[in-house]
């Protein structure tokens, strides 16, 4: 006699082959997952541009971020041809944003005027920009906007080690 447990094991068990073999047989059920990694270089990297649904902006010139562009966007350096100074918009808590170095020049990403930000949990002195190293086509760095421990709002980054505190503007 089996148990209700059991049962319940069969049923899904049996429901897990039907998606299975749904997707394999072209049912409809569930899409195939296609690799499309690869080793580039030395790094897993993917052909297709990733976006995860989320607006991409190539900018070639310096530019204060809008709030569309610091809502879940990514922003890239593609197409630029000298050193690009961005400025983060001055939002209050929930924004975030991600820098893309697509060229093999720096991106200097600065808070809104007075405003602060944290890289890779180093807090940075007031009105101090981050500068990708210029050089690392694919370097990213993301950043949230939240508060820090007084309360005061701050742009939290984390980056892939390839951007670092360059001081103010300049």
């Amino acid at each position: 006699m089996a148990t209700k447990r059991s049962k319940k094991r069969v049923l899904f068990l049996a429901l897990s082959l039907l998606i299975i073999a749904g997707g394999a047989f072209g049912f409809g059920l569930i899409e195939p997952l296609v690799p499309s990694w690869e080793y580039i270089n030395g790094v897993l990297s993917t052909r297709n541009p990733i976006s995860m649904g989320k607006p991409v902006y190539s900018l070639t010139e310096d530019t204060v971020l809008t709030e569309a562009q610091c809502r879940g966007a990514i922003i890239n350096n593609q197409g630029d041809a000298g050193e690009q100074d961005l400025t983060m918009y001055a939002s209050t808590q929930g924004h975030m944003v991600m820098f893309v170095q697509e060229e093999a020049q720096v991106m200097e990403v600065g808070p809104e005027t007075d405003g602060y930000i944290i890289l890779d949990g180093t807090a940075l002195d007031q009105n101090d920009c981050v500068d990708s190293d210029g050089a690392t086509i694919g370097s990213y760095m993301m950043c949230i906007r939240g508060k820090n421990a007084s309360g005061t709002a701050v742009w939290n980054c984390v980056s892939d080690g390839n951007w670092s505190d360059t001081g103010a503007s300049d």
